[in-house]
C-alpha cells in the first residue's frame, strides 16, 4: 500500500468519527434552527467522506493494476537469459549476445525495485535471484556490505572498482585496489551507493532535513548531485537599484552600469560516525540489511546536514540559511506586541512576509520555517475573534499542507526551542520562525554517499563497524526572498 492511499483512509476514518460527532450534537434538547444547522454541516462533512472513498477507490484500482504490471513485467525479465557480457561488465551493452536483457530492460527492472523500496518494502528472494542476474554490480555492493571484500569473486571486484572513491579526491580511485584487485587501506575511501537504492536513501534523509520536502506537499531549497566536489560557482547581476527611465523623442537612452556577482559552493566532507553491526546480524537472511543500513545512515547523516544547513558559519562549512539572515540587515522583525504567545501571533506572520520583496510573494511558494516548540504554541493560539491560527491539512502525500496564518510550515529542530515571551531577552539574541522562499537558497551533494565496512576494528567482538562518508555545500542565493523573526539580548 502506497504513502498516498495510506493517508487517504486514515483521512476518511477521522472524517466519518467527525460527521458521527457532529450528529451527536442533536439531542432531544437541540433547538429546531440548531439542528438544522447541524445536519447540514453533517451532510458537508459526509460529502467530504463521499469524495475520499471515491478518490480511495481510484487509488486502489491504479494500485492493483501498478501490481499486475509489475508482476507480469517481472516473468518476463525472469524468463531471459542471465546478462553476460565481454570487457566492462558494469556496460548492458558490452558484448550484448541474443536474448540477454537489454539496457531498457535493466533500467525498467531498477524502477520496479526502487518502486518497491520507496514503498518500504522488503526485496523477495525471487528480485535477489534478479538481481544477481540483471544488475550483478548492484549484488557486488551488498556482497561486499554483507560479507566483505574477500567473499567477493574476481569478476564482482571488477564491477566494484568504478564504485571505490576516496572522499579527498573528486573521482574514482583505480588507486584504491592493489594488482591483485584488494582494495587499498585508506580510510578516507568506500563504495558509493548504487543508484537503484539512492532515492530510498534520499527518501529516509528528508525525515530529517527540513529544507528538503519529505512529501513534496511545500517547494523548499533547490538541491542537485553534482559528479564531483569541485568548487562550484554561480553567477549572478544585481540591478535591484536601477530601473529604466522616459525620455523625450531623439534623446539619448542613458547609460546605467550592471552589477555582476559570483557566488562560490564549495563541498565539505560529512561522516556518520561509525557504528557496529553484529555478525549475526549480517548472516541473518530473515534481517532486511539494506533497509537497515539505509535507515541508519540517513537518519544520522540527514540530522547532522540539517544542522549545517541551519547555523553552518560558512566558513570551513556550509552556508546556514538561518545564520545568514543573522547578520543581513533588514531581513529582522521583532515582535510588536512583544509576546508571540496570543493574538500578537498574526501580526508577526504579517510582517514577516512584508519584509520579503514583493517580486518573491508568489502564491504558494512561501514557507514558514520554526522548532516543534513554536508549532505547538502557534497551534493554540487564536486571533482576536477566537478563530484558530493552525488550519489543518489534508493529510494527503503531495497534498495541501497544514498552515499557520494561511503560511504553509516545516519543523526545523535545529532553530531555537525557546518560545518566547517578550520582544527582549536576557541572553543572546535568538531566532525563532524564518519565512522565505526557500528555492532561493542552493544545496549541493557531491557524489552519493560511500559506505565503507571495517572489518578488523571490530573482529575482538565479533562485530563489523561501518562508516558512511558524503560531501554537501549550501549557499543563500538571494537573501531578498527571506525574513526572520527576532528577539534581542537585552542582558547590557
Amino acid at each position: 500500500m502506497n504513502e498516498r492511499l495510506k493517508a487517504l483512509l486514515k483521512k476518511r476514518e477521522e472524517t466519518l468519527a467527525a460527521a458521527r460527532a457532529k450528529l451527536d450534537e442533536i439531542t432531544d434538547d437541540t433547538p429546531q434552527d440548531r439542528a438544522q444547522a447541524v445536519g447540514a454541516e453533517h451532510d458537508e462533512i459526509m460529502a467530504t467522506y463521499d469524495s475520499l472513498s471515491a478518490d480511495i477507490k481510484r487509488e486502489e484500482t491504479l494500485e492493483q493494476a501498478q501490481r499486475e504490471h509489475d508482476a507480469s513485467e517481472e516473468a518476463r525479465l525472469r524468463s531471459l537469459p542471465a546478462h553476460r557480457t565481454q570487457g566492462d561488465p558494469t556496460d548492458p551493452g558490452a558484448g550484448h549476445r541474443e536474448g540477454a536483457p537489454t539496457a531498457e530492460e535493466r533500467t525498467r527492472r531498477s524502477e520496479l525495485i526502487a518502486r518497491k523500496f520507496a514503498h518500504g518494502e522488503r526485496i523477495s528472494d525471487t528480485e535477489e535471484t534478479l538481481i544477481r542476474r540483471m544488475f550483478p554490480e548492484e549484488q557486488a555492493w551488498w556482497q561486499y556490505i554483507r560479507g566483505g571484500v574477500d567473499t567477493l569473486s574476481s569478476e564482482q571486484r571488477q564491477m566494484l572498482r568504478s564504485r571505490y572513491v576516496d572522499e579527498s579526491r573528486d573521482a574514482p580511485l583505480d588507486a584504491g585496489f592493489t594488482t591483485t584487485g584488494n582494495v587499498g587501506t585508506n580510510a578516507d575511501g568506500g563504495f558509493t551507493v548504487p543508484e537503484i537504492f539512492v532515492p530510498q536513501i534520499i527518501r529516509a534523509m528528508k525525515d530529517y532535513v527540513a529544507f528538503l520536502s519529505a512529501d513534496g506537499s511545500v517547494r523548499l531549497a533547490m538541491s542537485r548531485t553534482t559528479p564531483t566536489g569541485r568548487d562550484e560557482e554561480f553567477p549572478g547581476v544585481d540591478d535591484t537599484g536601477n530601473e529604466g527611465a522616459l525620455v523625450s523623442e531623439g534623446a539619448h537612452a542613458g547609460y546605467s552600469k550592471l552589477t555582476f556577482t559570483q557566488t562560490v559552493v564549495k563541498a565539505y566532507k560529512f561522516t556518520t560516525k561509525v557504528f557496529p553491526l553484529s555478525s549475526e546480524i549480517l548472516q541473518d537472511s530473515a534481517i532486511n540489511i539494506e533497509a537497515l543500513l539505509i535507515s541508519l545512515m540517513a537518519e544520522r547523516y540527514g540530522r547532522v546536514l540539517n544542522k549545517y544547513l541551519t547555523v553552518g558559519t560558512d566558513s570551513s562549512q556550509p552556508e546556514g540559511a538561518i545564520k545568514h539572515l543573522e547578520g543581513v540587515s533588514g531581513r529582522q522583525i521583532g515582535p510588536k506586541s512583544g509576546d508571540l504567545i496570543g493574538s500578537g501571533l498574526l501580526d508577526v506572520m504579517v510582517d514577516l512576509e512584508h519584509k520579503i520583496d514583493p517580486a518573491y510573494r508568489q502564491a504558494g511558494q512561501l514557507v514558514a520555517m520554526m522548532h516543534d516548540n513554536m508549532v505547538a504554541v502557534a497551534r493554540k493560539t487564536k486571533d482576536s475573534e477566537g478563530n484558530p491560527l493552525w488550519i489543518q491539512g489534508d493529510g494527503i502525500t503531495g497534498g495541501k499542507p497544514p498552515t499557520i496564518a494561511g503560511v504553509p510550515y516545516v519543523v526545523n529542530q535545529h532553530m531555537d526551542s525557546s518560545v518566547p515571551t517578550k520582544a527582549a531577552n536576557s541572553g543572546k539574541d535568538k531566532y525563532h520562525i524564518a519565512l522565505a522562499d526557500w528555492s532561493k537558497f542552493y544545496i549541493r551533494f557531491a557524489r552519493n554517499m560511500s559506505i565503507r565496512r571495517l572489518d578488523e576494528l571490530g573482529a575482538l567482538s565479533d562485530q563489523v563497524l561501518f562508516v558512511g562518508f558524503g560531501r554537501m555545500g549550501s549557499k543563500v542565493l538571494d537573501d531578498r526572498a527571506m525574513s526572520l523573526v527576532k528577539t534581542v539580548n537585552n542582558s547590557s
